[in-house]
């Protein structure tokens, strides 16, 4: 796909990028400072897991963003103040994503591979955090996609563009619909039997995005 972005809403998308590949830098870094010795780095390895699954929900929120980006040739105030949020809540929602994750990685391996451990009061809000950022940072792309389609026409967009912002659009809804789910389900359920049962959302919403993109790419 060609790049007509405008100079302006270039380096507006570039300093949204730059915010997303500190995001990532952090997951690297963070973990990178405490390597001391040969122990330490075989503790570091055993930490790609828990990367690889973080890294992969930055990239998968990056790429939302660069999509939206060459579908959008112009931009209004409205598309700049929400690509500017998801900036903000990207780079804040990095350290509890992480956080989890790992405590996720470290429940699933039995303690095998490292994390911080959670008790039975620690997990349900845990939840909560992870769930809001995932249902905020998705309401924002389904914000960005709506407020594309409701402005189409003063924003020059093109018509065959018009099905991939729709299709986008409904992904968001759905990745939204995973957050606020998980948070219910955080909040209604024996959490201390079921601790698996909240991150059946988000275990849906990947396979839907998965599917649907594999029935695209056919």
């Amino acid at each position: 796909m060609a790049d007509h972005r405008a100079a302006g809403t270039k380096r507006l998308d570039s300093f949204v990028d730059s915010a997303f590949a500190f995001a990532a830098t952090f997951l690297v870094v963070g973990n990178a400072a405490s390597m001391r010795s040969f122990d330490d780095l075989i503790l570091g390895l055993c930490r790609i897991p828990a990367f690889g699954i973080s890294l992969s929900i930055i990239l998968c929120f990056w790429w939302a963003h660069r999509s939206f980006s060459l579908l959008a040739i112009r931009q209004d105030a409205i598309c700049e103040a929400i690509s500017i949020a998801i900036m903000i809540v990207i780079l804040i929602y990095v350290f509890p994503m992480s956080f989890m994750i790992e405590a996720a990685v470290h429940w699933l391996s039995d303690g095998r591979l490292p994390g911080r451990g959670l008790n039975a009061e620690q997990i349900r809000p845990a939840y909560h955090i992870f769930g809001i950022g995932f249902a905020l940072l998705s309401g924002l792309y389904v914000g960005l996609y709506g407020r594309l389609l409701i402005a189409k026409s003063r924003l020059a967009l093109r018509r065959p563009f018009w099905p991939a912002i729709e299709r986008r659009l409904v992904n968001w809804v759905i990745g939204m619909a995973a957050g606020l789910g998980s948070i219910l389900l955080a909040m209604v359920s024996e959490i201390d039997v079921v601790i698996w049962l909240p991150s059946l959302p988000y275990l849906g919403f990947a396979g839907y995005a998965v599917i649907r993109k594999m029935l695209e790419l056919r």
